[in-house]
């Protein structure tokens, strides 16, 4: 957590000093009435990016408001100074609020603005801008480019603020890397380059963060030090940017050392703070870290309370990390409490806000590689484009030459019918060359367009699907860990256990055969079974039917035998009567039987369950869509299963259909050929 605290310390990354201090907020009214008394254009920007800054911390729609109107008021003076000002803003709005794909759009914009205006300082700016929300895009190896990138310039501008801030962005990414040593050399040179240039507040956030790297590395005298240190030089400053933050971190430290009283003294002065800052994020942060000190002193009803009004916050601004951490605080009470049945359900809240973050994070990450990846396309379209010009243009000299030449040797008319047959064997040859370099370009985009629907449908399922059955495990080992679970309570959870453990196994075979099968790895071996033996070991291994009082009967014929790839269709089986198992009520019946029709083996798959509509009878063969839907008793799914069903079962020469309608149980058939 430590790595990953809220408050990003945004402005120092941006070099930008503003905050909402109690005389802004007092100065509010006055922003307002010179906004509504002024006709001029420039001044209307700057006012509203002044009030836009007044909303940043406990009013993010406002905020967000003034920051819109002042852009969209900057492009129509497009003046690059204003312009630069308003995008900037922009990019701050969002990462305050947690939006840092949209951050990096305005500071992408922000950084071509000002490399076309030859403004090293304010590229400087944008980079370290982009940086940020990479980093806090868990994109570390992007983050450190762009940090660097930054560094450099104030190297070569020998601009010494810049190359501080160089210096402390760097130690962020290697204090995440738990690359402790680097992490203290970057920090512990910023601050001296701080000092050196009288950089006060600089040296107030380097003790801050030094403060952090010592609490990661155990060295807890020296964490006080340096919090101390950081205290003392922004009190004396009023330096309101770094003080609330410090003096959180100051009460973590002392809780986490058990030294309770000093904790509250100092969360109740960042508490005091912020509220006078009317800072929202100050006052909800602080707020949980009160809760968790009052959870670690037994005082459970204050607890309640606390967490509760943080939670209102939280829901009020839209923080999803903090409200994901309230979720897990409040997990911690009622696991105090003895109230594990709640307990549980907090911490499931926890983690699947947690996925849903994750998730969205990799969207992010994933759609900039898939941008990147159309900009780097589009230069090497333009580049054949430059190169087809140039080979038109060589064309069009040699006939000019051509004509030339008739002129010329009018009289030779040997020579001339010799240069033109030279002439058209050459251009022959071109168009031939050309025509073969346009098929293996259009080869090339289509393997990698191939290659990237792979990748997205991959990762997706990979990211989305796999993590969550992990995590949920995870969270249910973690209880038992505790050891307060009765016997009837720990045969109850084994159960569960052995079931998420079979869908998780299935999952994963899905997903080895799925890559497979996409990868064109997956060979087609022919042999004659009996369809029989091959049911009898599925039905021995789905332990989910017993688990929800499911009775699953064959009927097949022993003396039934196929010739088909074995392998295959065990996969077409399995998924199938899982499927069956998955959305059938608890204490159901599911059948398998087969018969023989004209020369093929029709197998088919009945259960008593919920049915489906026909929209969704057209959506689960369909390999342009992913539909997934959670079972009777909420068992997760992939939505491969059927897919990989329909591949295997064409692999071998078969059909697979559906009958079912909503209520009325489904029948799943597929045909494969007769031994």
């Amino acid at each position: 957590m430590w790595l990953k605290f809220k408050y990003s310390l945004i402005v120092f990354l941006l070099a930008s000093l503003t905050y909402v201090d109690a005389q802004v907020l007092e100065n509010r009214d006055s922003l307002i009435r010179q906004l509504d008394n002024t006709n001029n254009d420039s001044l209307r920007i700057e006012l509203l990016i002044d009030l836009s800054q007044t909303y940043r911390y406990n009013d993010p729609v406002q905020a967000l408001s003034h920051a819109e109107q002042a852009l969209s008021a900057s492009k129509v003076l497009d003046q690059i100074a204003l312009k630069g000002a308003a995008l900037k803003n922009m990019a701050e709005i969002y990462t305050t609020q947690g939006q840092f794909g949209k951050a990096l759009d305005y500071d992408q914009e922000l950084l071509k603005l000002m490399r076309e205006a030859g403004d090293r300082k304010g590229e400087s700016i944008a980079l370290n801008g982009m940086g940020n929300s990479f980093f806090e895009l868990d994109n570390y190896q992007n983050a450190y480019r762009y940090f660097l990138e930054a560094y450099k310039i104030g190297e070569e501008m020998d601009d010494q603020l810049r190359v501080a801030i160089g210096l402390y962005n760097l130690g962020r990414v290697y204090m995440v890397q738990e690359t402790f040593d680097l992490a203290y050399e970057y920090f512990h040179n910023s601050m001296e380059t701080s000092k050196r240039i009288n950089d006060i507040e600089g040296v107030a956030f380097c003790n801050h963060y030094l403060g952090l790297w010592a609490k990661a590395v155990k060295e807890m005298d020296r964490a006080k030090e340096y919090f101390d240190k950081s205290l003392q030089i922004s009190r004396e400053n009023n330096f309101y940017e770094v003080l609330p933050f410090t003096l959180l971190h100051t009460g973590n430290l002392y809780k986490d050392l058990k030294e309770f009283k000093k904790a509250e003294e100092y969360y109740k002065e960042a508490l005091e703070l912020n509220e006078r800052l009317a800072n929202q994020i100050g006052i909800m942060e602080t707020r949980l870290g009160i809760g968790l000190l009052q959870i670690e002193r037994k005082q459970f009803a204050l607890a309640e309370r606390t967490l509760n009004s943080a939670l209102e916050i939280s829901y009020s601004i839209k923080s999803k990390d903090t409200e994901s951490d309230l979720y897990e605080a409040f997990s911690r009470l009622n696991e105090a409490k003895g109230n594990f049945a709640l307990a549980l359900q907090y911490l499931r809240r926890h983690q699947l806000l947690e996925d849903s973050l994750f998730s969205l994070r990799k969207d992010e990450q994933f759609a900039r590689i898939q941008a990147q990846y159309e900009s780097e396309k589009k230069d090497r379209e333009i580049e054949l484009l430059y190169q087809t010009e140039q080979l038109q243009q060589v064309n069009l000299e040699r006939n000019e030459m051509i004509r030339n030449i008739l002129v010329v040797i009018l009289a030779f008319t040997v020579i001339m019918i010799v240069n033109l047959s030279r002439s058209s064997r050459r251009r022959k040859r071109i168009n031939e060359l050309l025509i073969k370099n346009q098929k293996e370009v259009e080869e090339k985009n289509a393997n990698l367009r191939q290659i990237s629907e792979f990748k997205d449908k991959f990762f997706s399922v990979v990211s989305h699907d796999l993590r969550s059955p992990l995590n949920a495990l995870s969270g249910v080992l973690d209880l038992m860990a505790d050891k307060t679970l009765t016997a009837g309570e720990f045969e109850q959870l084994r159960q569960a256990l052995q079931a998420q453990f079979e869908t998780t196994r299935n999952l994963l075979d899905n997903l080895l055969d799925w890559t497979l099968v996409q990868m064109d790895k997956l060979a087609t071996r022919l042999e004659d079974f009996r369809l029989n033996d091959l049911v009898d070991e599925n039905l021995k291994l789905i332990k989910s039917a017993d688990h929800k009082e499911i009775t699953i009967e064959s009927k097949i014929d022993p003396a039934v035998k196929v010739h088909a790839d074995e392998n295959m269709v065990n996969l077409v089986v399995r998924n199938l009567l899982y499927n069956a198992v998955k959305f059938t009520e608890r204490g159901g019946n599911v059948e398998i039987n087969a018969e023989k029709q004209n020369g093929m083996i029709q197998v088919y798959v009945k259960d008593s369950g919920v049915g489906m509509s026909e929209s969704v009878q057209a959506k689960i063969f369909n390999d342009a869509e992913h539909y997934s839907s959670s079972g009777t008793e909420e068992e997760s799914g992939s939505g491969l299963g059927l897919k990989l069903c329909k591949e295997f079962v064409e692999k071998n020469g078969g059909k697979i259909w559906v009958d079912s309608a909503p209520g009325e149980g489904s029948t799943f058939y597929f045909t494969l050929k007769s031994a």
